[in-house]
């Protein structure tokens, strides 16, 4: 049985061994051993462990291979500390005792140094560049981030090769499509929210179940974004950029192929007067929900802004004029937390300034974190509010769950479509999106061939060449474009399973049975050189 640490306590440690910057063995006075995890940050992986590194996570930096390296640094910079010797550990407050893998949570204090003062290890190896802020509800974020933007400033450790404006851009090109998780509609605190305040709207595939018929709003179309420019303040129905649905962390679908980054970040600045950071709220204990996300659960768009000429994105837990004071925008998800009458009237002050507040809902929220979101919206001034619903498509979804919709309906006389930099090349090229896909054939199949068809477009701002690119299922099947088939920006093909002559209305496959499973099947373009250019799963 596992010891029964109390969170107040302080105990003296040995250190037995080193396993890198951030990981350690100790053994406790009783004779306890226990492998404890440096809690608030997070030291580059060492080379054993090199394939779970995540350079998203590291603000400007790409190289794999250098961040490897620093997390031997960072390991021998713990061995010189800490190796053999005994130190002060203590548990956060705001934390729990054990992670994960069932590593205690810890702050580290070594020996008394010269001037009296034991130095804090955690905030140490972040001084040195050796480690970055980990965004959790850390009670000395706020000074573990302080140190971190220093160190970043003058260059030192990992940092001395960081540059985020010279990262590479990424996922920039026109809004065709968005996936909203989990999504709940948006209403006003009256009623309906009207259509000409809404950007985005789900399929009319979607339906919607109501969780509370007293107060939720019912929609023939459900508005999944809601904007307030009058309080500066939008609202989307779920959390479109939570890392736990990139192919990379382990979902099984590839979402990069949806402009979910490009439109946030458009909608922020329809929203916003100023420029500089994007910021999200991290204090009202958001990170450990899962219907809620901090910038620890946000890598892959901190990485898109940076390609946005390194546009910051920064986590806060403690609201501040000085951590206002060069932003734009603040992203808030659902908060488990109320607000304070000070942080309401510090993040006013800054909408009234010209910074944006956009809002983050999910269906799955808890009550008292919807009502906590919708208390800050309305102390903010807006009468946006999150329905007391769920919005469910089977037809339009993502990894074959109704509960994870995407969706092609959008209002484009808002400015929230284009490509973030629309001069950029990636705006412009690979623009090919699949605009309808009609699987199942009215009456006998068999007869209507021609009935199951893809509809693909150019949204794009050049003309797209698509001879010799290939569509596939994932049966095997494949059909080549013809020569000469190009799509104009805006241009439409149908592509019909079955027989028939290629003219201006469509052009056909030839097949004799049907190829598009009714009950999901993946659609995937490849070019001539056999790269993807795009995939869909239904």
């Amino acid at each position: 049985m596992a010891p029964d640490y109390n969170r107040s306590e302080t105990y003296e440690v040995s250190v037995t061994n080193v396993t890198d910057g951030d990981t350690l063995d100790v053994e406790f006075s009783d004779g306890t051993t226990e492998e404890l995890r440096v809690i608030g940050i997070d030291a580059p992986e060492t080379e054993r462990n090199r394939q779970f590194e995540r350079p998203q996570e590291w603000e400007g930096i790409e190289d794999s291979e250098y961040l490897t390296q620093w997390g031997e640094n960072a390991k021998e910079y713990a061995k010189t500390e800490l190796s053999g010797a005994t130190v002060t550990v203590s548990f956060d407050e705001n934390e729990p005792i054990r992670g994960e893998y069932d590593r205690l949570l810890m702050y580290v204090e070594t020996p008394t140094e010269d001037d009296g003062q034991a130095r804090l290890y955690n905030r140490a190896l972040i001084e040195e560049g050796l480690a970055r802020v980990y965004g959790s509800s850390l009670t000395h974020h706020a000074e573990f981030w302080a140190a971190e933007d220093e160190a970043r400033t003058n260059g030192a450790g990992l940092w001395a090769e960081s540059n985020p404006e010279a990262t590479t851009e990424s996922r920039d090109r026109p809004v065709t499509d968005l996936f909203i998780p989990k999504p709940s509609s948006i209403r006003t605190d009256s009623g309906a929210l009207a259509d000409d305040r809404v950007p985005v709207f789900a399929e009319a595939t979607a339906r919607q179940e109501l969780q509370d018929r007293d107060h939720g709003v019912e929609y023939d179309r459900m508005p999944l974004v809601g904007t307030d420019t009058d309080a500066r303040t939008g609202m989307i129905g779920g959390l479109l950029i939570d890392e736990k649905y990139e192919k990379a962390e382990g979902f099984e679908v590839d979402t990069a192929n949806f402009e979910n980054f490009v439109f946030l970040t458009n909608l922020i600045d329809y929203l916003s007067d100023r420029s500089g950071s994007v910021l999200i709220d991290g204090g009202h204990s958001q990170f450990s929900e899962e219907y809620a996300i901090t910038n620890e659960e946000a890598a892959y768009y901190q990485r898109y802004l940076e390609g946005q000429d390194g546009i910051e994105f920064e986590q806060v837990n403690e609201f501040t004029k000085s951590r206002f004071a060069d932003a734009r925008a603040m992203i808030v998800s659902s908060p488990a937390s109320p607000y304070t009458d000070t942080e309401v009237d510090l993040l006013a002050e800054f909408r009234d300034n010209g910074g944006a507040v956009v809002v983050l809902g999910s269906a799955t929220a808890s009550a008292t974190a919807r009502e906590n979101l919708d208390d800050l919206v309305e102390r903010l001034g807006s009468d946006l509010r999150l329905n007391e619903d769920q919005v469910f498509d089977a037809t339009h979804k993502v990894n074959d769950d109704s509960s994870l919709p995407y969706t092609t309906v959008f209002d484009s006389s808002f400015p929230l479509f284009d490509a973030y930099s629309p001069e950029s090349d990636s705006g412009n090229q690979g623009a090919l999106s699949l605009a309808e896909i009609h699987a199942n054939a009215a009456g006998d199949e068999y007869e209507n061939l021609n009935d199951e068809y893809l509809v693909f477009t150019n949204p794009g701002n050049d003309t797209l060449d698509l001879t010799g690119s290939v569509v596939h299922d994932e049966a095997g099947h494949e059909y080549a474009f013809p020569e000469g088939v190009t799509l104009s920006p805006g241009e439409a093909v149908t592509l019909h399973t079955g027989s028939g002559s290629d003219d201006d209305t469509g052009l056909y496959w030839g097949a004799s049975a049907p190829i598009w499973n009714n009950t999901g099947d993946e659609v995937t373009v490849t070019d001539t050189s056999g790269n993807a250019i795009l995939s869909r799963e239904y």
